[in-house]
């Protein structure tokens, strides 16, 4: 992230050395405002006003927002509810039963002034029944973004091995 705002400056710099028209003044404020918006999150999230309103998930039990926001605390609600959420996905399926989970892991990617910004992955392992008499069994990944503060968490879609978090689809999911 930080890479990307010295490549394109010195660009720009060599571009007014060798006589270009690079534009130098505007590199900073893009490169900030794909990082952060101006209320300390990262661009995209949805901060809550005074009412803070959750999206509709899918039916099943969440986890609380943790009372004393630590890494630790955010990575075991990231997995929680990533677990809930995968859950509650496969089991709007009537014929489908989740039975475990084969792994799970989290990691805080960044910390800002308001918040931690998260991955988290689980391999979520299930049953089908098709005509009542046979039982497929199968494993399915949920990968989600998180980004967890002391009043209220927010969560998007994800891919395993994502590199730089989603600046839309982020949906408000905790309130504390």
């Amino acid at each position: 992230m930080y890479r990307r705002t010295l490549l394109v400056a010195a660009l720009g710099l060599l571009g007014g050395c060798l006589g270009g028209d690079a534009p130098v003044a505007t590199t900073t404020t893009e490169t900030a405002s794909t990082t952060t918006n101006p209320t300390g999150a990262p661009t995209g999230v949805p901060v809550p006003g005074e009412d803070c309103a959750v999206t509709t998930l899918p039916e099943g039990e969440y986890p609380s927002l943790p009372a004393s926001l630590t890494e630790a605390t955010a990575e075991t609600f990231a997995i929680d509810f990533e677990k809930a959420y995968a859950t509650a996905e496969l089991e709007a399926d009537e014929d489908v039963s989740v039975s475990g989970f084969d792994g799970w892991n989290a990691r805080v990617v960044e910390r800002f002034d308001s918040g931690l910004l998260l991955t988290a992955s689980v391999q979520v392992d299930f049953g089908e029944s098709g005509d009542g008499t046979r039982t497929m069994l199968g494993s399915s990944p949920s990968h989600g973004w998180y980004y967890v503060t002391e009043r209220f968490a927010a969560r998007a879609p994800g891919a395993e091995y994502a590199e730089e978090p989603p600046t839309y689809t982020w949906e408000l999911v905790a309130c504390g």
